[in-house]
């Protein structure tokens, strides 16, 4: 569950306050086999983090889920973001939520009831309870600014957690400003700082092109600096990443703009120039993405992360010739979106849909991993349609790079992971009009097929197609394909008989009649679908989007949706579709329901 920015503190008894932690928002699954540590957006941190690795002791319950911040704290007890972020001091579990606890979820449960089943657990080190105060927000924001820390969390508390959401029932409020921004270069340093550097010049991306924004040059620890200064010259460069240069420093080293970080300020000026920044961190984006991709006149570069390495060609060449789309500017649209796209294909069996002409051009689908592939991929041998084929699957952002360097405009995983590939974790509806249906028609169908959803118990996410289409999507506990697709077409068949002038089943587009088909056929074993983010070979390279319910009946263009305008969206609300990975959903009371309706 995620929090909305406001701009002011606030009294009021219905809320309660807590300190705004500066660190690593992660869940914590506490059993008898150990704890699994997962950041938000689902990445497994638990190797990262060995001293979280057995809280079971730490807690007064045998199992439970909770919610909260992985902090290094300094002397005084505040958050120190480089050092945590750096691998440096004494790792902390400031929890604040309790989801489930000893056979019970109690995510539905007003704050009040979960706060006060958290505290009976009796967290102890290395957790550490992050205490709140009820109705009195504008002092513990002024307490918390006194201190330097980051800002106050306000929760409604009778609110139930919502996972997946940015909900209005919490409310975040900084008292700094802050921005990311683009490490660009840096200047020369002198005193202690004379063997690391003076500054960090920055730059944002402005309509395509980086332009300047300030220097940086506070708020550096000493081994933060050594460290940083290590990186930049590794990706040292001849010229700036912007052509305005009439306020460089004599010395300034130029970088590759590969690095973004996290920055307080005051205000800005009229240029668009930050006023006394304060450096906090380089940005997290989990899992860490490779350098960003672009071309500029170079057409192959090689990326590297984790020892993994691979080299992304062509990036000159035209995916698409109006707008220009090059093939580096897909892979760069993948770079970004690797921490909220990774969560939703690793692990899965891979299909490749190649296209290595651009768009519009022949494409072919391959199953089998191609010779010369890396030998750290990781695949999976799987029977297919008689024979054994062996699959990519996806785990970093290196071989997610890897399989688009080959032309997969589009990704498209299997409905199952590799390690169980005849259960699918999901059940799809997946909405086609025909030409010239009014989006309005697809989004009303859509509604239609969540209220008959929730109707039998279960909750559902949906998405852009990408296309004309949408995606709606009930994330399920294991479950055998067939049944998953059986269930899928008695639901289809209902709706359709509700609605028979707007909706079909029909396979056979001569009979739709100009009706939406809802194709239930997607679901099965082998069955793919184009995955959340991807980029689809259509005219404008739209891309496949999550979108909110409320969005879907507020009315949603799908053609807005593209490469830039998703980046920006991510930055600002995050990965929408996390929702659908949360697999506690079982199918067979939502079967019952079926039956007796």
């Amino acid at each position: 569950m995620l929090a909305t920015t406001v701009d002011e503190a606030f009294d009021d008894d219905a809320w309660a306050f807590e300190m705004k932690w500066d660190g690593y928002r992660a869940l914590a699954r506490v059993t008898s086999d150990g704890t699994e540590i997962r950041s938000r957006t689902g990445r497994d941190l638990t190797a990262r983090f060995g001293d979280l690795a057995d809280l079971r002791g730490r807690i007064n319950a045998q199992e439970a889920v909770l919610d909260g911040e992985i902090v290094v704290l300094d002397d005084a007890g505040r958050a120190v973001f480089q050092d945590l972020q750096m691998g440096r001091g004494t790792v902390t579990y400031a929890v604040f939520d309790l989801l489930y606890v000893d056979g019970r979820w109690i995510d539905d449960r007003p704050y009040d009831e979960r706060r006060a089943a958290l505290r009976r657990l009796n967290p102890a080190a290395p957790l550490l309870m992050s205490d709140d105060v009820v109705g009195r927000g504008r002092a513990l924001f002024d307490a918390v600014a006194e201190r330097g820390a980051e800002g106050v969390v306000a929760k409604r508390r009778s609110g139930a957690y919502r996972p997946g959401e940015r909900s209005a029932d919490w409310r975040k409020i900084k008292h700094r400003r802050e921005t990311e921004a683009l490490v660009c270069g840096y200047t020369p340093g002198d005193g202690s700082r004379r063997s690391t550097f003076g500054a960090l010049v920055l730059g944002e991306e402005r309509d395509g092109a980086i332009v300047p924004v300030g220097r940086v040059g506070s708020g550096f620890t000493d081994a933060g600096a050594r460290e940083l200064r290590r990186a930049l010259d590794r990706i040292a460069v001849e010229d700036p990443p912007f052509d305005e240069r009439s306020s460089e420093v004599p010395g300034t080293v130029w970088v590759a703009p590969r690095l973004t970080c996290r920055v307080a300020y005051t205000d800005r000026t009229e240029a668009g120039i930050l006023r006394h920044p304060v450096f906090l961190g380089l940005a997290e984006h989990e899992p860490p993405s490779p350098a960003r991709v672009i071309a500029d006149d170079q057409d192959e570069i090689r990326i590297r992360e984790g020892g993994r390495e691979t080299r992304l060609t062509n990036l000159g060449k035209a995916f698409w010739d109006t707008p220009r789309i090059t093939k580096g500017d897909v892979l760069d649209h993948y770079a970004r979106m690797a921490g909220v796209l990774l969560p939703h294909v690793e692990g899965r069996p891979m299909v490749m849909k190649r296209y290595p002409d651009g768009w519009d051009r022949p494409f072919f689908f391959q199953h089998q991993v191609p010779d010369g592939a890396p030998r750290w991929l990781t695949t999976v041998t799987l029977a297919k349609s008689g024979d054994e084929i062996t699959y990519p699957v996806l785990d970093d952002p290196v071989g997610l790079l890897w399989m688009v360097n080959l032309g997969c405009i589009d990704l498209n995983p299997w409905h199952a992971r590799a390690d169980h590939p005849d259960l699918a974790d999901h059940v799809l509806f997946d909405l086609d009009p025909p030409d010239g249906t009014p989006f309005a028609a697809v989004s009303e169908l859509a509604l239609a097929v969540r209220d008959a959803l929730a109707g039998l118990g279960l909750r559902s996410h949906c998405k852009t197609s990408g296309s004309r289409g949408i995606h709606v999507m009930a994330p399920l506990a294991p479950t055998p394909h067939e049944s998953v697709r059986l269930f899928a077409g008695i639901v289809g068949r209902r709706i359709v008989a509700a609605r028979p002038a707007d909706a079909t089943v029909e396979t056979q587009i001569a009979r739709r009649g100009g009706r939406i088909y809802i194709d239930t056929n997607q679901n099965g074993y082998g069955k793919t679908i184009a995955a959340v983010y991807s980029v689809r070979p259509v005219a404008r390279a739209t891309v496949s989007t999550p979108v909110t319910w409320d969005e879907v009946e507020d009315g949603v263009d799908p053609a807005r949706f593209t490469m830039a305008e998703v980046a920006e969206r991510v930055a600002t609300h995050g990965g929408l579709f996390a929702g659908v990975l949360d697999g506690d959903q079982d199918l067979a009371p939502a079967v019952e329901r079926l039956d007796a309706s």
